[in-house]
This record gives C-alpha cells, sequence and structure tokens, in this order.
C-alpha cells in the first residue's frame, strides 16, 4: 500500500474507497483516524510550519504501488465505533438528564443511561463521555468524580487504574486534537495568499461543531499574535496574510554589465540600462510613441531578443511603418510580434526586451503604478519599454 511518513513521526496509510458513505472518524479505538469521503490529508510533497515535508517511503509511493481495499476488520471496527458514537450522542440530544446538566450535574444520571455502560460497550462510551467533559473544559476534579460515579455503576465496574487510563487518555487527545487543528489551519494559511476569511477555512478543513469552530477563531487571532496574519477590511473573520519574506540586495557580488541598448535621439548615451529596468514612454495619442518604440525595435533586433506587444496595430499597418525603414520586411521576422491589449505581465518575457505598445487606462488611472510593478516582478535580465498613453488633458 502507499504509505507517507508525516513531519511529526507518523504515517499515513492510502487505501481505496470502496463506500461512498464512507465518512471520516477521529475516535476509534485502535488510535488511528480514517479520512475518507468528505475529508483530507495533507499530502506529499507539502512542507508543514516547520519546513518539514511530508514524504512517501521509499518504494511506496501512490505512483509505484496499487491502492489496496480498506481491511474488512478495521472496517468492522469503523461501523462498531460510530454505532456507539451515534447512540451516546443521541442521548445526550434526548435525555434530559444530558441536555439540561453541566458538568456538575453529571452525578445525577438517571439509571436508564447507567445501565446503557455494559461490557461491550463500557469502554467506547465511557471514553466518548470523558471526551465530551474535557471539550467541555469541565473542571478535573469534577470531571474525575462523576466518571467515577459511572465507572462504578457499568457492568463490570472499571477499576480505578482503568478510570485513570481512560481520563488521560481523553485529556491527551483533546490536546492532540486542538495541536492538529492549529497544524492544519496553518498548513492551509501557508498554501494561501492574499486574503482570507474564516468561513472558507471552515469549510476547507469540514469543521461542523461549535467547539471545533470557536477553537478555530482562537488560533486565528493567536496567528495574528504571532505576526502571520492581521486583520483586513471591516468584516468579521477577514484576514490578510503578512508576507514578511524580504530577499537581500546581494550589491557586492552584482554583476557590473549594463545592457547595451540604443535608444533613438541618442538617449542611450545618457543613461545605463541594466536588467529590470523600466523604460516608460508617455504621451497623448498622435504623439509619436508607436514611430519611437518600432524604432528601438529596429535599432536593437540584430543584438536582442525582441517582444512587441501591440494593442492596436493591425497587420497592414504594422506592414506599412515597417517599409518605411531601410532594409528589407522580411528582417523585421526576427522581432516577435504579439497581439495584446491588457494583462501584459501574463506574456512578459523575463530575459528579453518587452516593448509594451501601449499601456491605456481610461479610469482609475492610479492603477498604473500596480500594473507597471506587475510586469516589473516579472523580468529578470530583460527590460520592458512601455508606451503610457496620455489624454492630451
Amino acid at each position: 500500500m502507499p504509505v507517507v511518513n508525516t513531519p511529526r513521526g507518523g504515517q499515513h496509510y492510502y487505501f481505496k474507497c470502496t463506500d461512498d458513505k464512507l465518512s471520516n472518524n477521529s475516535r476509534t479505538v485502535i488510535g488511528c483516524d480514517l479520512r475518507a469521503n468528505g475529508g483530507y490529508v495533507v499530502a506529499p510533497p507539502s512542507i508543514n510550519g516547520t519546513g518539514k515535508a511530508y514524504a512517501w517511503q521509499e518504494g511506496l509511493s501512490i505512483y509505484q504501488v496499487a491502492l489496496p481495499a480498506l481491511p474488512q476488520a478495521y472496517l468492522s471496527v469503523i461501523k462498531k465505533n460510530a454505532l456507539y458514537n451515534n447512540k451516546i450522542n443521541s442521548l445526550i440530544e434526548h435525555d434530559d438528564t444530558f441536555a439540561k446538566t453541566d458538568c456538575r450535574q453529571v452525578s445525577t444520571l438517571s439509571s436508564n443511561v447507567v445501565n446503557y455502560f455494559s461490557q461491550g460497550q463500557r469502554d467506547e462510551t465511557l471514553f466518548h463521555i470523558a471526551n465530551a467533559l474535557v471539550k467541555g473544559k469541565c473542571n478535573k476534579a469534577i470531571l474525575h468524580n462523576s466518571l467515577e460515579l459511572i465507572a462504578k455503576n457499568c457492568t463490570p465496574q472499571f477499576s480505578e487504574k482503568e478510570l485513570s487510563a481512560k481520563i488521560n487518555s481523553a485529556l491527551k487527545r483533546a490536546s492532540s486534537r486542538n495541536d492538529n487543528l492549529t497544524q492544519d489551519v496553518r498548513d492551509y494559511i501557508l498554501s494561501s495568499s492574499g486574503v482570507i476569511v474564516s468561513s472558507d477555512v471552515v469549510n476547507c478543513l469540514h469543521l461542523s461543531s461549535r467547539d471545533e469552530k470557536k477553537n478555530l477563531s482562537t488560533i486565528l487571532r493567536r496567528f495574528c499574535d504571532e505576526g502571520l496574519l492581521e486583520r483586513y477590511g471591516n468584516r468579521n473573520g477577514q484576514f490578510r496574510i503578512v508576507n514578511d519574506e524580504a530577499e537581500e540586495i546581494d550589491f557586492l557580488n552584482a554583476d557590473d554589465n549594463d545592457i547595451k541598448i540604443d535608444l533613438p535621439f541618442d538617449l542611450d548615451t545618457f543613461v545605463n540600462i541594466y536588467p529590470k529596468n523600466i523604460i516608460v514612454v508617455a504621451g497623448s495619442p498622435d504623439a509619436g510613441k508607436t514611430a519611437f518604440l518600432l524604432n528601438v525595435a529596429e535599432m536593437n533586433m540584430d543584438n536582442h531578443e525582441i517582444y512587441y506587444f501591440s494593442s492596436e496595430m493591425a497587420e497592414q499597418e504594422l506592414k506599412l511603418r515597417l517599409s518605411k525603414f531601410e532594409r528589407p520586411l522580411t528582417d523585421f521576422k526576427r522581432i516577435n510580434w504579439v497581439e495584446r491589449s491588457s494583462d501584459f505581465s501574463d506574456v512578459i518575457k523575463p530575459d528579453a526586451i518587452n516593448i509594451i505598445d501601449f499601456l491605456e487606462l481610461h479610469e482609475d488611472f492610479w492603477i498604473v503604478g500596480k500594473l507597471i510593478k506587475q510586469i516589473f516582478d516579472k523580468l529578470h535580465k530583460g527590460i520592458a519599454i512601455i508606451a503610457l498613453q496620455k489624454d492630451r488633458n
């Protein structure tokens, strides 16, 4: 079967799910959780918050071995456990001694509920009640006294040692559950970007109970204190992921060579052009921006890879303009001519000369800085020359 080693030293075993009604189960008495329909696990090569990775065991990746069916013996335990949990949940929801009580009143359990704890069922049901009281943050002394009363009325009775083991197991499981949810939320955040909404986290992690949602709020507040998140906007439950990664500028080992590029009017003699530089040519309509950019392309196409992104020139106009140069039209096939009018950052060639003819905004003119920054971020060793259309007014 495919096996994954988790960053915490655990293991994930992969099986084929042949039952579309099989759901998640995290309360099995054999000590391992099940994720089935409606559930998810973090898969390789994901990395957790400590930088450690999930990894397939050598020779046992999902690409190397087939998925076996889930063992029938395990399925039997799952279904039996689910049946007991459903019965206890039903009692808690419908029996007055559960529905209208707090931790201090558990000792008044009615006899019909106490008698339900008989051999073959008492172990799982007592553990389930212990978990419920722990999740409700019941005082430890009251928790012990209440469970002791139940344990003495079981058939057969639990010993003091067995009872202590149940309580300690419930406490440990509650702590582990909170730790797991914290790590799941952290993994979700680290795999996202920008703004997240708590309701999206609830849906993605399949959090259904009130306690889980309450714990999520606590975890998100703690992440704000840690600096991983900060509150965003005016809506409740909306956060921005803090991106505190900052790449150091290694100026001592920087390449001193500039890019040898020719510009009209000998402008290149007044400046040095370096990788990732942005050149902006701004002007009103018919001011000569396209003529300037076509000259840049013609002057440099023999020595550089050039991509010319045109937003308005049709083939006939481009041919007419290029025919004005004193060289064969076929020479201009060295330039990559691309029709493009928006989202230029998506098509930028990182190591080439990118000529954008032109960047136009009809409203929200302040966005131009953002658009230019997006283009800059895509550059590596190349540059971008951008014609910016401006209204005469």
